[in-house]
């Protein structure tokens, strides 16, 4: 993504695939297979900035990051996202610290690196929500061995 929220058009670079996003309120197809959805669309970024200052925990798996920095719910805060995606994510915002090593960051808001990573993520929330033995029976249960 080289253009945030505030611009009138994104551009997209994914590895060799890239592609210019036209002006808002233009129909679109969505940005990136990842997200599968399309974050240049005001409606969706005003939805989902509304529904995260409100919310209490707000989570992000892999390029979801995206959807959460054009939004405004990463500024000022540490993130992370899929290792490929990681410039990327920088250049949304300046003030978004992109964390290159984790495999999720909880700075009020978490966010977790790709796909796998976001299920280490699920169990660093459900241990936060429901308590550590919970958190490892549920990982022992689905036979899923628990990154700490």
């Amino acid at each position: 993504l080289l253009a945030g929220a505030d611009q009138e058009l994104v551009e997209v670079r994914i590895g060799a695939e890239h592609r210019r996003v036209g002006e808002r309120g233009r129909d679109r197809e969505p940005i990136l297979r990842g997200a599968e959805l399309d974050f240049a669309d005001p409606a969706t970024i005003d939805f989902v900035r509304r529904q995260g200052t409100q919310a209490k925990y707000v989570t992000s798996v892999c390029t979801g990051a995206f959807v959460l920095g054009v939004a405004g719910l990463l500024r000022g805060k540490r993130a992370t996202t899929h290792w490929a995606a990681l410039d990327l994510l920088a250049t949304i915002d300046s003030s978004i610290e992109v964390n290159r090593d984790a495999r999720y960051v909880d700075d009020g808001i978490v966010s977790s690196a790709g796909v796998s990573a976001g299920i280490d993520m699920a169990f660093y929330v459900v241990e936060r929500l429901c308590g550590r033995e919970v958190a490892d029976e549920t990982a022992h249960y689905i036979d899923y061995p628990r990154a700490r």
